[in-house]
């Protein structure tokens, strides 16, 4: 599933990307955050209002990959890195890069 989502402000796209994250625990049953530093693999619970920046979880059915920038929400969910970072590539540009 790829989902892109442009919203009236900044605020507002990291009040759903925290949302939508929260959501992913109860969707998985198995559902970890990942990041540079694999002994950092966190539970993909959030207590926060806001999410922004680049986020990456592993479940069962595949990779889920997130990115915050400015009003745009990016999702994809069970496509592989290298299709997800094609598509972040020409939604946001050279500035997309790497995870």
């Amino acid at each position: 599933m790829l989902y892109v989502s442009r919203w009236s402000g900044p605020e507002q796209a990291a009040e759903f990307a925290a949302i939508y994250a929260r959501g992913l625990e109860t969707r998985y049953k198995n559902c970890h955050e990942t990041g540079g530093d694999a002994a950092k693999t966190k539970s993909a619970t959030y207590n926060v209002q806001t999410l922004t920046g680049k986020h990456a979880w592993l479940t069962e059915q595949g990779p889920i990959f997130m990115d915050i920038e400015g009003d745009t929400v990016l999702v994809s969910e069970t496509l592989d890195q290298t299709v997800s970072e094609q598509v972040e590539q020409e939604l946001f540009g050279a500035a997309a890069g790497t995870r």
